[in-house]
């Protein structure tokens, strides 16, 4: 599911459940944020929501993330795709793999300034340009051997 929230005054999002609550977890975020999803009549604060409430949070922290806001949580960050980018770049298409390394090295720029959306819109170009470049390189391979079989 897909939530919005509010922080600083400015509207964010989307970011998976997991997100929020790796946001809770490190300070960035808590009870009194508003949040939204899709099927919600209204925005509600976050401590009125039984999915992102403190259970949940309790939930995150049972997992070993650290609540400082000081301390990464890798485990809720927004996925870079860069190594997949980088590999195929090097195996399947260069043009659109180095698009994917693009968008990947986006990423963590984005999600470290508190760019939330922008970061999970670049995760997402990341991860289609790396599907992209796969599709080629495995419609190009296959070619390459049907051409070959008929010569």
């Amino acid at each position: 599911m897909k939530w919005h929230f509010i922080q600083q005054d400015e509207q964010q999002g989307p970011v998976t459940e997991e997100q929020i609550k790796g946001l809770l977890a490190a300070g960035n975020l808590n009870a009194d944020n508003l949040a939204w999803c899709e099927g919600m009549a209204e925005w509600k604060p976050i401590g009125e929501i039984a999915e992102l409430s403190v259970r949940s949070l309790n939930e995150v922290a049972s997992k070993g993330i650290s609540k400082s806001p000081n301390v990464s949580a890798r485990e809720n960050c927004i996925p870079t795709y860069l190594w997949q980018s980088i590999v195929v770049t090097i195996c399947c298409c260069l043009p659109f793999g180095v698009v994917a390394i693009v968008y990947a090295s986006k990423v963590a720029a984005l999600e470290q300034s508190g760019d939330i959306a922008g970061a999970a819109a670049a995760s997402e170009s990341a991860k289609k340009w790396c599907h992209v470049s796969f599709l080629i390189g495995v419609l190009f391979t296959v070619i390459t051997v049907v051409l070959g079989a008929l010569t």
